[in-house]
């Protein structure tokens, strides 16, 4: 009999490949929210030390308060960024969830197709076993 042929294996490999492809842009973009992230942590960091230093007050306060308030110019940047990267993401893990859907949808029909062959297969198999086995017996007699 012949090798099993699932007529929808390229439409398939174009499902993994481009499923691939918006698993990297998922990586991508989650890096890019965690790096913000972090960027935000020390940033938020930074302008509590300069804030503890600016309590003391003298020329050293005065210098820690004008960084302190870039700090928070520079914060309230990163959340912007933040908050960018966060919609980004979503919209990325959107895509790649329905690409993923998509393709385990076409491995799924694969698998069932797959099944089905094989069951023609073994009841061919077991047709010319049966026609063998009468042709014996037939014979014997």
């Amino acid at each position: 009999m012949r090798r099993f042929r699932f007529r929808l294996d390229p439409l398939l490999r174009l499902r993994s490949q481009l499923e691939r492809v918006a698993r990297r842009e998922l990586a991508r973009a989650t890096a890019a929210l965690h790096e913000v992230d972090q960027q935000l942590l020390a940033t938020a960091h930074g302008r509590q030390e300069f804030a503890e230093t600016a309590a003391l007050g003298g020329a050293t306060g005065e210098l820690a308060r004008a960084l302190e308030a870039g700090m928070l110019r520079n914060e309230m940047r990163l959340l912007t960024r933040q908050r960018k990267a966060a919609k980004e993401l979503e919209t990325v893990r959107i895509d790649y969830l329905q690409k993923a859907r998509e393709k385990g949808a076409l491995e799924k029909l694969r698998e069932s197709r797959h099944e089905e062959w094989q069951s023609e297969v073994q009841r061919v198999e077991q047709e010319e076993l049966d026609e063998l086995a009468r042709l014996m017996r037939e014979g014997v007699k």
